[in-house]
């Protein structure tokens, strides 16, 4: 009897070793769930703290009686403010006769020497009709209860809180959102 006919077919090698295939499939986990967390961190919500439920006496931002105020705090140094910013613009342009309109930045604790040459500064100055105010002690933020850059407030003309909440769909995103169109609602 031939001696091919006793012995079993070879099996063809993996071109894989089984530790490059264990490192591969570890490598690809890794991967997924980082991008699961990115995508978590992205939508989910950020701390807004315990907002004014009237306009506050201790700010010393002016309150418009006739008039809905809109008001926008942001940091200069946050990675979201730029689309924060893109929506509140268009907030603006759609109802500038309709709201009074500030912008307040953050910087109790960045270090900005010229906060006018910053280019959250010059965003928000190019909004037609919006007041820019520095927060230089973090007081406004304090007063209004306010946590997170994005973080936008509507009061009544009578000041009564009527949104606390962010305008942008998702951390650094603009475009469509629910946050924007529930402020035009």
């Amino acid at each position: 009897m031939p001696d091919s006919i006793l012995t079993a077919p070879k099996l063809k090698e993996s071109p894989c070793s089984p530790y490059l295939c264990f490192a591969v499939a570890v490598w690809g986990m890794a991967s997924i769930a980082g991008i699961l967390q990115v995508i978590r961190y992205k939508f989910a919500p950020c701390d807004f703290g315990i907002t004014a439920p009237i306009w506050p006496n201790q700010t010393s931002l002016k309150h418009d009686a006739s008039r809905p105020s809109l008001v926008l705090f942001t940091h200069p140094h946050c990675a979201c403010t730029r689309a924060s910013l893109e929506e509140f613009a268009r907030l603006v342009s759609r109802h500038a006769t309709e709201l009074s309109a500030t912008v307040i930045i953050d910087v109790s604790d960045a270090a900005v020497a010229d906060l006018s040459e910053s280019d959250t500064w010059k965003q928000a100055s190019q909004i037609v009709g919006v007041q820019v105010i520095a927060d230089r002690s973090g007081q406004e933020s304090h007063v209004f209860g306010v946590k997170t850059s994005g973080h936008t407030l509507l009061y009544s003309a009578a000041g009564n809180l009527l949104f606390s909440g962010g305008i942008t769909g998702s951390r650094g995103h603009s475009g469509d959102n629910l946050g924007r169109s529930r402020l035009e609602g």
